[in-house]
């Protein structure tokens, strides 16, 4: 099993509008279809009820594989021919990145985290590229509404594609508003791996200990890109087997990007002693100062939203040391 971590952004929502556009360069079966039900009813998500809510009773930890919503998210996947869309390029950057990695359509036994935004058409494009990459079964597909540290995702994540929703990835304000996307990230990382040294040990690991994890940068909001890049990195740090894909919208082969790993000793004590994202006085060394943290007029530090992300992937804890 492979595990794809797959950010989303909105080039899906761009073909419902617009499903026979010359940016697709093949006609794709049921194209007129898709673009009727996202007018009608934007593909099962116009109803008056919150997204979240319907999404929630169809894909959720909860939710019956016969359950009425996801019978009807079912019957859509087959009038629009959702499980073709991967065949053809253009329909989306993700789409297209997967495709291009995996060399085709994706293996049935591997598992899936598609990253969207927390507004109604980032979810609206992660849940069909989730019914698209599962081969149009929504009995494989998972809303995660949240990741916390009661997040629990069952014995196994095989053949799951997984919507993880999280607010602020289309923020502007990079740092600030970015933090509790980055906390999430390094949550979910926890969740998948269950490092022994984490907060999370107890918990069974989901992903086997030479399975890959595999991020594709192609799709998303552009700015998301460098915290990813920085997850994937991490993960190497813990020993993981991680690696992370770019494919230009121009080229049909996939991009290898090198990813650094750092010493996860080096990490959890440079990082200790951080109480509400402060620390008083800085840390005597400073490989991650300006990366993880910046230090301050007064002598002390305040973590960046990639020191609030590592903290949790690397289950450093919270409690102030002595300094």
């Amino acid at each position: 099993m492979t595990v794809h971590v797959v950010s989303v952004g909105l080039s899906l929502v761009e073909f419902f509008e617009d499903p026979e556009s010359e940016r697709v360069p093949e006609p794709v079966p049921g194209a007129e279809a898709v673009g009727e039900e996202w007018r009608g009813g934007r593909l099962g998500l116009g109803d008056h009820e919150p997204v979240g809510r319907r999404l929630d009773a169809a894909f959720g930890t909860g939710a019956a594989d016969d359950s009425p919503e996801r019978q009807e998210f079912q019957e859509l996947a087959g009038r629009v021919g959702a499980q073709k869309w991967i065949r053809y390029r253009g329909v989306s950057a993700e789409l297209d990145t997967v495709r291009a990695v995996v060399g085709g359509a994706l293996p049935a036994d591997d598992a899936v985290f598609l990253i969207a935004s927390d507004t109604d058409d980032g979810v609206a494009a992660a849940v069909w590229t989730a019914i698209a990459l599962a081969d149009g079964d929504t009995r494989r597909v998972r809303y995660l509404p949240a990741v916390d540290e009661d997040t629990r995702l069952g014995d196994s994540v095989a053949g799951r594609v997984h919507v993880v929703r999280m607010p602020g990835l289309d923020a502007a304000d990079s740092d600030r508003a970015f933090r509790e996307p980055m906390r999430t990230m390094g949550r979910l990382g926890r969740l998948l791996t269950a490092p022994p040294e984490s907060a999370l040990g107890r918990l069974k690991r989901l992903v086997g200990q030479r399975e890959e994890i595999c991020f594709h940068l192609s799709g998303g909001y552009k700015a998301t890109l460098p915290y990813l890049v920085a997850l994937a990195e991490w993960l190497r740090s813990l020993g993981e087997e991680a690696s992370a894909w770019v494919l230009h919208e121009t080229s049909e082969r996939a991009f290898r990007m090198p990813l650094r790993r750092l010493h996860a000793d080096w990490v959890r004590r440079e990082l200790q002693g951080f109480h509400g994202g402060k620390r008083a006085k800085a840390p005597e060394t400073d490989f991650l100062e300006g990366y993880a943290y910046e230090r301050e007029g007064d002598g002390g530090a305040r973590l960046t939203a990639f020191g609030e992300g590592m903290r949790e992937l690397f289950g450093i804890p919270t409690e102030p040391v002595p300094q």
